[in-house]
């Protein structure tokens, strides 16, 4: 809090008439940015629906590259933040999805889209974790035939779009899918 107060030339005392602590002020930070976030989807199906969903938080958070890392320890809660989730959900649950199989559906996509937003903070345009260089190529075969296809490398960007179209273009999984 001191450091930031420094930073906005600023006290302390100021920030905590305003925040409780440090835990309400990044509440509020990762609230605010969320809430910005264009939910207005153009409608089709609960895959079309939640991919563009996804896709607008995973730009979000590529906007904002230290935002991604708060969200791992400060899940957020705020009103900002529910009314994408609250959409997202909502149309799973519309298309005949459980209540059960809806939360897990949006923890997935979500958990995903956070993950990868912490690794563009790394390294936005980094490639592919199979390209590899100076791999044996008598010892992984396997990685040196991808590589040498020459489909790689993949920004995490577009890894991300494949991934979640992998998620999502999966019709759907029932309740009895608690077992796996």
């Amino acid at each position: 809090m001191r450091a930031l107060a420094t930073h906005l030339d600023s006290g302390t005392t100021t920030l905590y008439r305003h925040f409780a602590n440090r835990a309400a002020l990044i509440a509020a930070v990762i609230d605010r940015v969320l809430g910005t976030i264009d939910n207005d989807s153009p409608g089709g199906t609960w895959q079309q629906v939640c991919k563009f969903l996804a896709q607008q938080l995973f730009d979000t958070l590529a906007a904002h590259p230290n935002l991604a890392p708060l969200l791992i320890e400060n899940p957020p809660t705020g009103p900002g933040t529910l009314v994408g989730r609250e959409q997202f959900l909502a149309v799973l649950l519309r298309d005949g999805f459980t209540p059960a199989a809806a939360g897990r559906l949006y923890a997935t996509v979500a958990h995903y889209v956070i993950g990868f937003a912490v690794q563009l903070r790394a390294h936005a345009e980094a490639a592919s974790t199979l390209d590899i260089p100076g791999a044996d190529p008598i010892r992984f075969p396997a990685i040196a035939k991808i590589v040498a296809s020459g489909v790689l490398p993949m920004t995490l960007a577009e890894e991300f779009t494949y991934g979640l179209d992998l998620i999502l273009g999966i019709d759907r999984l029932d309740d009895a899918t608690k077992e796996l």
